[in-house]
């Protein structure tokens, strides 16, 4: 993860959302690339769970 710690010891609908390069992300969103900020980890685990 971002901060250091271990994806298994973290609660993943919890993990608050941090853009690494924020100037990279503005780009991504404004080309339609990129969903809202926040929205990977749900989306991934709701995938799974289907």
């Amino acid at each position: 993860m971002y901060d250091g710690t271990k994806v298994q010891e973290r609660d993943l609908m919890q993990v608050p959302s941090r853009r690494r390069n924020p100037m990279i992300a503005d780009a991504f969103n404004r080309l339609k690339y990129m969903d809202r900020r926040g929205s990977g980890f749900k989306k991934i685990i709701g995938d799974y769970k289907k």
